[in-house]
């Protein structure tokens, strides 16, 4: 396995990555009265950003 596809493991499978979800939910059912997502609802929406964000760490 190369050291790219290592690292890339590594950042995709760390604990931060998932403070990352917590915050964006939580700013959720802190700005939302009604209408919130359920948190796989909103695991799933958020997908795309991590995808950006896992871009964004590699380039």
């Amino acid at each position: 396995m190369s050291k790219l596809s290592r690292w890339v493991r590594f950042l995709t499978s760390s604990p931060a990555r998932d403070l990352e979800f917590e915050a964006y939910y939580g700013a959720l059912l802190l700005t939302q009265r009604d209408g919130v997502p359920s948190a796989e609802e909103a695991r799933r929406d958020y997908e795309p950003v991590r995808r950006v964000l896992d871009r964004a760490v590699i380039f």
